[in-house]
């Protein structure tokens, strides 16, 4: 494992966690279709409409779920994904459920910044009368009376009130139709209903709604969250209109179903590098479009309508449009297209160096950089000591933070200027050695566990260095540049003893440090002083080898 450590409590390794999906499953079930699956990498962040982070979206892939922080972030590593595409679920209080397609799931390290909409325009009626609602020109809802109840299972009557999503599903998940074959809805919606009590509580459907839409050679389709694909509803047509019965807060998609394949291709720079950090527009003929996002390496897969012509619009993340082309695609199940070309006058090179205490650096470190600018910011997974990342000319990079997990703890030097189209970044995350040490307090000596405690140090110009056993004892030494004579800014004992102090109420404690060098070297760190009148030494020596 590698050795960069947080202080205090950041000690825990961050990972997506696993919980049985409390995803409602469909009702029908469909033949078992052979499935390859693989461990993925996913970083992202959610933000709301006007881009602010959100902060406590749960985020579920598969059997796993992440709660982001305070920056938006979630983190999934080695989850299992299909390699036929996967759902990327998004939930959080007050606003509207999001799902994201990606069909370009294996082996890779995915980026996405999803959008989450606050629920807003709800639609009221009686629960206890049967109703007929107008949802937009191409949508009808017939509700039947007692069609909902509470989460503890009682019937409600009262007034509810209705939420309108549509296109709760980004990117165009393939369908299977009712005869069981592979396809893909064309001319399409897709919407999702959100039913309330007038105080916000949530409904369920226990009674069958029936979804009414125009136009006999119409579909509808509803979310399979296990097979992560639509699938067709039997349908009944009465007069120019087809009618499905709705039976799950799920997603349902409206449209015609045609044959698909699955197009493969990879956006790369002249130099044939990997680029990062692009969209990729795929426009139908019949004027539809939907956007996806490569991978990191600028692998990117989807699913279009087969026998037909796409055009495709690759843009950066400032929405520019740097490449627009027009292919054919195929009747077979799967097409190879040829890789999709940027000119290198168009792409930033950044060359991001991290130092782990000498030692390799791993994708299972979850060591990630965000990348700011004064326009835009984007994430990006760094699995090796030096990785190289290209993109997008167009993010003025200007501030580069390091991760591990969730938490910053990282400093970092610039070189290079982004104006002449290439960035070297230096990281150097706190290393971190044991240490042994001993306390006396008025010449009475307190029992410390010998080999327990921990050193760490930024390892660019020292800065501060911290003693800490992980278990509420700590000393705090800011802006340490080497041997010397320094006043600690906090020290806690975490014994019954001892009362802390910090800042100022530290004064009359003084730190010697004796012999401190680069990591696994000796550390001879000395403590001596007064606090609350009573007198406190102690003294710590690195022994152990890293």
């Amino acid at each position: 494992m590698l050795r960069i450590y947080f202080l205090l409590s950041l000690f825990i390794l961050v990972s997506c966690r696993r919980e049985d999906s409390d995803i409602t499953q469909p009702i029908e079930v469909i033949t078992e279709e052979t499935e390859t699956y693989f461990d993925s990498n996913f970083i992202g962040k959610t933000t709301d409409e006007n881009g602010q982070a959100l902060e406590g979206v749960k985020v579920i892939i598969g059997e796993d779920y992440d709660i982001s922080t305070k920056n938006g972030i979630f983190l999934f590593n080695q989850t299992k994904t299909n390699g036929a595409g996967s759902l990327v679920y998004l939930s959080k209080s007050g606003y509207f459920d999001q799902y994201l397609f990606v069909a370009k799931a294996a082996n890779q390290f995915s980026n996405h910044m999803p959008k989450l909409k606050k629920k807003a325009d709800a639609m009221s009626f009686d629960g206890s009368s049967a109703v007929d609602l107008v949802i937009n020109n191409d949508i009808n809802l017939s509700i039947p009376m007692a069609a909902f109840a509470d989460i503890n299972g009682n019937i409600y009557n009262g007034q509810i009130r209705l939420f309108t999503h549509f296109e709760a599903v980004h990117g165009n998940m393939p369908v299977i139709d009712i005869n069981l074959r592979k396809g893909i809805f064309s001319e399409s919606t897709n919407v999702q209903f959100v039913f309330e009590t007038s105080d916000g509580r949530a409904l369920k459907i226990v009674k069958p709604l029936t979804l009414i839409t125009g136009g006999t050679d119409m579909k509808i389709g509803k979310m399979d969250v296990q097979k992560e694909k639509w699938v067709e509803l039997q349908g009944s047509t009465i007069g120019n209109t087809v009618r499905a019965l709705m039976d799950q807060g799920l997603p349902y998609i409206i449209g015609k179903i045609k044959p698909v394949t699955r197009v493969n291709t990879q956006i790369v720079s002249e130099s044939n590098d990997g680029v990062a950090f692009t969209s990729l527009d795929i426009k139908y003929d019949l004027n539809e479009t939907w956007s996806v996002t490569p991978d990191q390496n600028g692998h990117v897969s989807f699913y279009a309508p087969a026998q037909t012509s796409v055009s495709l619009f690759v843009k950066d993340i400032c929405g520019n449009i740097m490449v627009d082309k027009s292919v054919s695609v195929g009747d077979a199940s799967v097409q190879d297209l040829a890789n999709i070309v940027l000119k290198d006058s168009d792409l930033l090179v950044i060359e991001s160096k991290i130092d782990p205490c000498g030692l390799p650096l791993s994708k299972d470190d979850l060591v990630h950089v965000q990348l700011k600018g004064d326009n835009k910011n984007v994430l990006a997974y760094q699995s090796q000591n030096s990785q190289t990342y290209v993109m997008p000319s167009c993010l003025m990079v200007d501030k580069a933070t390091y991760f591990r997990g969730k938490e910053e703890k990282f400093s970092i030097s610039f070189s290079g200027l982004v104006s002449n189209q290439r960035l070297n970044i230096n990281a150097a995350p706190l290393c971190i050695e044991k240490i042994s040490g001993y306390f006396s307090v008025n010449d009475v000596p307190v029992l410390l566990d010998m080999n327990e405690y921990y050193i760490y140090r930024e390892i660019q110009n020292l800065q501060n260095v911290v003693i800490s056993d992980l278990n509420g004892f700590m000393i705090s030494v800011p802006a340490v540049t080497g041997k010397g004579k320094y006043k600690p800014d906090a020290v806690f004992f975490n014994h019954p003893s001892i009362t802390d102090c910090v800042l100022e109420e530290c004064r009359e404690m003084t730190v010697w440090i004796d012999e401190i060098s680069s990591p696994g070297a000796v550390v001879k760190i000395r403590v001596e002083g007064m606090m609350n009148g009573k007198r406190v030494k102690g003294e710590f020596v690195h022994l152990l080898s890293n």
